[in-house]
């Protein structure tokens, strides 16, 4: 099963976001999950972390968290759009 984890720290007293959202991340393993991906932005004390059970995207570029081209957002989210290919032609067409 996939899984999400966030910890947030405005204050900055925490030394390292990226072990601590590592370790919330590690806590779902035992659910069966194949891959993990993490984010983190030291600047506003943010960390983002997901694990991922592979089902129907089983490529990289089902991979998450997943960014913007530009950089400027990152999503994660739990679940699988099942409507992908509508979604995909819908948006290109506009």
């Amino acid at each position: 099963m996939c899984g999400i984890a966030e910890f947030s720290d405005i204050k900055g007293k925490t030394k390292n976001l990226k072990d601590t959202v590592i370790k919330m991340t590690n806590t779902l393993f035992y659910r069966g999950p194949d891959d993990a991906g993490f984010f983190v932005d030291k600047n506003n004390g943010v960390a983002l972390g997901h694990t991922r059970l592979s089902i129907l995207n089983l490529s990289p570029k089902g991979y998450q968290l997943m960014e913007s081209p530009s950089g400027g957002y990152v999503v994660v989210y739990n679940g699988e759009i099942y409507n992908y290919r509508d979604l995909r032609y819908n948006v290109s067409v506009h």
